[in-house]
């Protein structure tokens, strides 16, 4: 069986790329490099090629990311009045549905924590994906029989890329760079300081477009980038850039952004100290045509235990099914040889001698005993769950109040007195979430008497809620109710 190497593989609008590493001598080197041209960028033409590329590669599930190109993700930096985890997600969920021009169970998005400050506030940024994208992935990578571990957006790769030239070359990886990165059709904008992604932004212009007259425009693209990073303050100032690209037209393009952005302005290939295997020729890759190979490199030579995962949870469900399915296979399989091998023991010495019949009999009388036992411990379980049957138990109340609350509500306090009365208090975005929580909690089988004491409008952090307190009565469960 040959051995399964790390794969990534990215599908932009002119060209599928697939890359695989492998580790030598502690140290990992570019083992493969597979680019083919894309004509239509239809479904068909993408499985075809893929099939031909992936399938010859020994490509692994367990070791295949995908990268998706900036220009299919939405990425915002936020700022939230939270320090724990938990709360900060949930305020994710409800700054996006004013914040994204889709409906929030019609995306995936992940996030990253930027910064915690001594105020109070987090700084976080997001990446967002329609589900209609993450599909169309799927529905690909089914058809050539291929599962793949994670998907992430292409500027994880190129954070990946700078901290592993921060590795071979020295390079200040935790300085505030921008990286400018030139594909064939499109270019990507990224904002790095401290190992982290600040901002990303994917420009309509690529390598094809690195000319005298187009220069202009591309400068201009990047000059708006540098806008809004620091319109909104999203981090320290850029003293240092570069740009990633094997066409020498980028010369030119770095002395304009010179003389535009007055920064130090560098040009580099993506495949620069990358350590490749010997077949692999280095010099025809640096010269295709305005490629760039820099985000699946990255996301191959470096390590990013916490990068932005948008894997949609079919994957995960999928993955999870697969598992069990394994175990259950295995436990049949030995559960069967068990029952073979008893079988040839027994055939065995159903021929032995009359003396070994007393020595079974002997074994049954013990198992009797056992089976006597067992029965005993079985009448005192039943009699145990007949007593306490009625109980409520801390684990179904919760599961019960979890299932009831509408996901904009969050509690402040749950309190219960010990004869019955439970006392919950908390906070809504609208009102018509209290309500309809109060309705669910007297539909609901375990709770009864139940009263809106008040619903208060008030502020908190600047965010406008309605605070509530409702009082109601815990039911037993009833004669033969689980």
């Amino acid at each position: 069986m040959k051995k399964t190497l790390p794969t990534t593989i990215e599908i932009t609008d002119t060209h599928i790329k697939l890359l695989q590493a492998k580790t030598v001598r502690k140290k990992a080197v570019l083992f493969n490099c597979q680019i083919r041209p894309l004509n239509q960028f239809t479904d068909d033409e993408i499985v075809k090629v893929l099939t031909d590329v992936a399938l010859a590669k020994n490509v692994s599930p367990d070791s295949l990311t995908i990268v998706i190109p900036r220009r299919l993700v939405i990425v915002k930096q936020m700022k939230l009045p939270s320090l724990e985890k938990s709360e900060i997600k949930k305020m994710i969920g409800l700054q996006l549905v004013s914040q994204i021009p889709y409906p929030v169970d019609e995306v995936i998005y992940d996030y990253t924590i930027l910064e915690k400050e001594t105020s109070g506030y987090t700084r976080v940024l997001i990446s967002v994906v329609h589900k209609e994208i993450t599909d169309r992935y799927l529905r690909i990578f089914k058809r050539i029989g291929i599962s793949f571990h994670r998907l992430t957006i292409s500027s994880v790769g190129l954070l990946g890329w700078w901290n592993y030239q921060h590795g071979q070359a020295k390079a200040a990886s935790g300085t505030s760079v921008t990286i400018v990165n030139i594909d064939t059709n499109h270019t990507e904008v990224c904002f790095l300081n401290q190992q982290k992604i600040l901002y990303a932004r994917s420009i309509n212009y690529g390598s094809k477009d690195l000319s005298e007259e187009n220069m202009l425009s591309l400068v201009e693209q990047i000059e708006m980038s540098l806008s809004v990073y620091q319109k909104d303050a999203m981090g320290p100032q850029v003293t240092r850039m570069v740009i990633l690209s094997s066409m020498p037209q980028a010369n030119l393009l770095r002395d304009k952004c010179e003389e535009q952005f007055k920064c130090a302005v560098s040009v580099m290939s993506s495949l620069d100290h990358v350590m490749c295997q010997k077949k692999i020729d280095v010099s025809s890759l640096k010269n295709e045509a305005g490629i760039s190979l820099a985000c699946g490199l990255g996301l191959l030579l470096s390590h990013l235990p916490h990068a932005i995962n948008l894997t949609p949870r079919e994957v995960h469900a999928t993955k999870k099914s697969s598992a069990r399915k394994k175990k259950i296979v295995r436990f049949v399989f030995l559960f069967m040889l068990t029952i073979g091998l008893a079988g040839a023991v027994l055939g065995k010495n159903y021929f032995k001698k009359v003396s070994e019949l007393s020595e079974i009999t002997s074994q049954v009388e013990n198992i009797e005993g056992k089976v006597s036992r067992a029965k005993q411990k079985t009448e005192f379980i039943d009699q145990f769950q007949k007593e306490f049957s009625k109980r409520i138990s801390v684990a179904d109340f919760i599961f019960e109040l979890n299932g009831l609350t509408p996901q904009d509500i969050s509690f402040r306090s749950v309190q219960f007195n010990g004869k019955g009365f439970l006392t919950i208090q908390g906070y809504a975005e609208n009102r018509s979430s209290i309500n309809n929580f109060q309705g669910k909690l007297v539909k609901s089988s375990m709770f009864h008497n139940v009263s809106l004491e008040f619903a208060t409008k008030r502020k908190i952090f600047n965010m406008e809620v309605t605070g509530f307190k409702i009082i109601c009565s815990l039911r037993l469960k009833e004669e033969g109710q689980l």
